[in-house]
C-alpha cells in the first residue's frame, strides 16, 4: 500500500492513470467543512492553508505558485518576497498553469462521473435521496440534466473521435501527434467537421453546468442533510466548466497570445485526444501579473545561464520587459572542483543521430563503457523508441556479465525506478526526460552520465513554430538556449557532493563534425578540459581511471 504522510500526491509510489489524481484530488469546492471529522486540523487542505498563513516563510513548488497567479492570492497567504529555487523551469511550469484546454479522457470522465446510463453518477445517487422528499423542482432539474449529460457524453465521443482525421494522413512513425492549429488547418474539410460538432458539445456542457448550479441551490434550500452531496456536484461541475472554457478557446482561436494546438492518436481505440490553448509569452504575463504584487523575486538555478549569458532567462520570465534599475544577474562559481572530480568524453568517428549506422556505434560504445563501469552509468536519452531499441540490443549481453541494467519503460512509476536505481552501485539505468533533472545520487550509487543525442526540442513543437513565425531570430533566441540549458541540467546529475567523482560522456557525433553551435555547448559545461577520443580510447580511458 502506499501513502503519502502530508497529502501529496506525487509522493505516492504509483503510476497514475490519466485522469485518476484529478478524481482523488482535493479543492476548496470540494470540502464540506465542519461536518468532515478532519476538518481542519487534520485536514490536508486546511491544515496546510493553515499552517502557511501562520509561518514566516512558505515553502511551495511551481505549480502551486503559478497557480495561485492564476487565482489572484487565493491559493497561498499574501507573501511579498519570493525565492524561486530550480527557476530554469519557470517558464514551462507557468505556460502549463497559465493555460488551458480539454481533454477526451477528462470530458468523458466529468460526464461520466455525474451520470452513466446502466451504472449511475452522482445524479442518479442525488435523484433517489431525493424521491424521499418534497423536493419535485430538485428532481425535474436532475431529470433534466440527466438528459444533458447524456447528450454530451454521446457528442464528445463523436467530437474528439472527430479530431482523429486531422492526423490521419500525416507522416509519422509515430501513433500520437500534435498539429498547430493555423488558420490553414482550420480551413481543412476534418477542422470543420469536428468545430461544427465540438460547437454542439459546448452547449451541451454549458446547459449541464447551468442546470447544476439550479441544482446545488435547491440542495441549499432542501438542507444540511444535502451538504455533503452539494459539495460533490459543485466540484464535478467546476471540472465541466473548466473543460467547456478549454474548448470554446479553441474552437473560437481569437486570442493571439495563445497558441492552439491538437493532440490525436490515430489508434482507433485510444482515447486520449487533447486540445490545448499555450500561452506563448510567459515573460509579459509575469511582469504584468506576478512583478507588480511583490516587493522582490529572487530566481536561482544552476543552470539559467547559457555560458555568462542570461539574457534567454530574462526574456522567458519577463526581466527584460522591466527598467534595468529594477532587476540585476550574479553569476557565482561553484564550489566544486569540476576540472579534478568530472572528466568530459566526446567519442569520435560515430554516426550522427539518425544516420546509417548510429544505432549500431551506439550499441558499441554503450556496451564499452558500462562493461567498464561495472555499473552505477545513467543514460539519458531524447527518443523513446531509440532507447528501447538499445535496451533490447545490450541487456542481455551486459545480464550475462553480471552487469544489470533498468529501463524506464512508457507507464512504470519513475520513483520506483529511481529506488531500483539506487539501491545497488552495479545497476545501471536507462532513462528519459523525467531523469533530466531533479534526480539526486550522491556518491557511487551514479558515476557516469552517457547522453547520445544533444537534446534539441521537437522541431514541430506548436509553440515553437508559433515562435519561428513571429520571431526571425527563433534559434538564437529559443531553440539553442533551450538546448544548452537541457544538457547542462543532464550533466548536473553526475557531481552532486564535494567528494563525487565520475564522468560524462556525450556521444553526439555533431559536436564533432563543424556545425557552428557545437562550441556552445561545450562551453557551457564546467569543465574546459574535454577529451575527444576514438570510441575504443574512451572505453580504455573510462576503465582506467573509473573501473570496478
Amino acid at each position: 500500500m502506499s501513502r503519502s504522510s502530508w497529502g501529496d500526491l506525487d509522493a505516492v509510489n504509483l503510476h497514475w492513470p490519466q485522469g485518476l489524481k484529478r478524481q482523488v484530488g482535493a479543492s476548496f469546492v470540494d470540502c464540506t467543512k465542519k461536518r468532515c471529522r478532519y476538518y481542519p486540523t487534520l485536514c490536508y487542505l486546511h491544515g496546510q492553508r493553515r499552517r502557511a498563513v501562520q509561518a514566516h516563510i512558505v515553502v511551495t513548488n511551481h505549480a502551486l505558485f503559478f497557480r495561485d497567479l492564476i487565482a489572484a492570492g487565493g491559493i497561498l497567504p499574501p507573501v511579498r518576497h519570493w525565492i524561486v529555487d530550480e527557476a530554469h523551469a519557470a517558464e514551462a511550469e507557468a505556460r502549463d498553469q497559465l493555460s488551458m484546454g480539454a481533454s477526451w479522457a477528462e470530458c468523458k470522465g466529468a460526464l461520466g462521473a455525474l451520470h452513466t446510463k446502466g451504472r449511475g453518477g452522482t445524479l442518479d445517487a442525488l435523484r433517489s435521496r431525493l424521491a424521499k422528499t418534497d423536493s419535485e423542482s430538485a428532481r425535474g432539474k436532475i431529470d433534466e440534466m440527466r438528459e444533458v449529460v447524456a447528450e454530451a457524453a454521446v457528442i464528445a465521443d463523436s467530437f474528439f473521435d472527430f479530431l482523429k482525421d486531422l492526423g490521419a494522413n500525416i507522416d509519422s512513425s509515430y501513433d500520437r501527434t500534435e498539429i498547430r492549429l493555423t488558420p490553414l488547418v482550420r480551413e481543412r474539410a476534418e477542422w470543420g467537421r469536428a468545430a461544427a460538432v465540438g460547437r454542439s458539445l459546448a452547449k451541451r456542457l454549458e446547459r449541464a453546468v447551468k442546470l447544476g448550479s439550479e441544482v446545488v441551490t435547491l440542495l441549499e434550500e432542501a438542507g444540511e442533510e444535502f451538504v455533503d452531496q452539494r459539495s460533490d456536484l459543485a466540484g464535478q461541475l467546476s471540472g465541466i466548466a473548466g473543460q467547456l472554457e478549454g474548448l470554446v478557446t479553441v474552437l473560437d482561436g481569437e486570442d493571439d497570445r495563445l497558441v492552439y494546438s491538437v493532440t490525436t492518436n490515430r489508434r482507433r481505440d485510444a482515447t486520449d485526444e487533447t486540445l490545448a490553448a499555450a500561452l506563448l509569452d510567459v515573460g509579459e504575463t509575469l511582469a504584468e501579473q506576478l512583478y507588480p504584487r511583490v516587493r522582490s523575486v529572487v530566481f536561482t538555478s544552476a543552470t539559467i545561464a547559457t555560458g555568462e549569458d542570461f539574457s534567454h532567462f530574462q526574456r522567458s520570465v519577463g526581466l527584460d520587459r522591466l527598467p534595468d534599475a529594477e532587476h540585476r544577474t550574479l553569476r557565482l562559481a561553484s564550489s566544486y572542483d569540476f576540472e579534478r572530480q568530472m572528466a568530459v568524453f566526446v567519442p569520435t568517428g560515430i554516426a550522427e543521430p539518425g544516420a546509417r549506422g548510429y544505432l549500431d556505434d551506439l550499441e558499441q560504445l554503450l556496451l564499452g563503457v558500462h562493461r567498464s563501469m561495472g555499473g552505477s552509468v545513467l543514460t539519458l536519452f531524447t527518443n523513446r523508441r531509440e532507447m528501447e531499441e538499445l535496451f533490447r540490443r545490450i541487456a542481455g549481453p551486459l545480464e550475462a556479465e553480471g552487469l544489470r541494467l533498468v529501463v524506464q519503460s512508457a507507464g512504470t512509476s519513475r520513483k520506483r525506478v529511481a529506488d531500483e536505481f539506487l539501491a545497488d552501485e552495479r545497476v545501471s539505468l536507462f532513462a528519459t526526460k523525467s531523469f533530466w533533472e531533479g534526480f539526486d545520487a550522491k556518491g557511487d550509487t551514479l558515476r557516469c552520465v552517457v547522453i547520445p543525442r544533444l537534446p534539441f526540442g521537437q522541431i514541430n513543437d506548436p509553440v515553437l513554430e508559433e515562435r519561428k513565425e513571429r520571431d526571425r531570430a527563433w534559434w538564437e533566441h529559443y531553440y539553442l538556449p533551450e538546448a544548452i540549458l537541457e544538457l547542462k541540467q543532464a550533466a548536473g546529475r553526475l557531481i552532486r557532493s564535494s567528494t563525487d567523482e565520475g564522468c560524462l560522456v556525450l556521444a553526439d557525433a555533431r559536436l564533432t563534425g563543424g556545425k557552428s553551435y557545437a562550441g556552445r555547448f561545450l562551453e557551457a559545461l564546467p569543465v574546459r578540459d574535454i577529451e575527444r577520443l576514438p570510441v575504443e580510447e574512451v572505453v580504455e580511458e573510462i576503465e582506467r581511471r573509473f573501473g570496478r
